[in-house]
């Protein structure tokens, strides 16, 4: 099998964020129809392309993003890329705002973005432009968090969880998002 790839450009104010949900997703069910894969990988794909679309269009601060499907031999890399604004991330509970690029003292690190009282969604900073998100699933379920944490950053938690590897690049005035799914 050789590389398969498609890019979609879409307007985040175009109301045609249905349509491109729709088409990307029936242009991944066609390729692992091609490639007979298992259909569990189908599920995680939709949830993925629709919480990075919709967080694009709701986060980027920019008229248009660009989604990007690659189907390889050894999975499937979807990446979402805008020009705006470098990511800014609260932090362990608030205390602390990360911006990209990073300063050196943040590096190597291992934050916490998110808590919903089973589920804490961390990033660890691997570079001054990259960041590598991770869910570390609690032992016992923390009840005030779990009732009361539904946050803008669920979507993010989504993500992670669906994807075998999910990260955040700022590289040359853009950020990228980008998921990986294993075969």
């Amino acid at each position: 099998m050789g590389e398969l790839q498609k890019s979609f450009r879409y307007q985040h104010e175009s109301g045609d964020l249905a349509f491109l949900i729709r088409t990307s997703l029936d242009y991944v069910e066609g390729q692992l129809n091609l490639l007979v894969l298992s259909t569990e990988i189908l599920p995680k794909i939709q949830w993925v392309v629709t919480e990075l679309l919709m967080n694009g269009a709701k986060h980027s601060g920019v008229s248009e993003s660009i989604l990007q499907i690659e189907f390889k031999e050894t999975g499937v890399t979807i990446s979402r890329e805008d020009s705006g604004p470098p990511l800014k991330l609260w932090v362990d509970e608030k205390r602390l705002q990360l911006s990209w690029p990073l300063e050196d003292c943040m590096l190597d690190q291992q934050y916490e973005v998110y808590l919903n009282g089973m589920d804490s969604l961390q990033i660890y900073t691997e570079s001054s432009d990259k960041v590598i998100f991770q869910v570390i699933e609690l032992d016992a379920i923390q009840m005030p968090h779990l009732l009361n944490s539904t946050s803008e950053h669920f979507g993010l938690l989504i993500i992670t969880k669906a994807s075998d590897r999910f990260n955040y690049t700022w590289e040359n005035g853009k950020n990228i998002f980008k998921t990986t799914f294993n075969y």
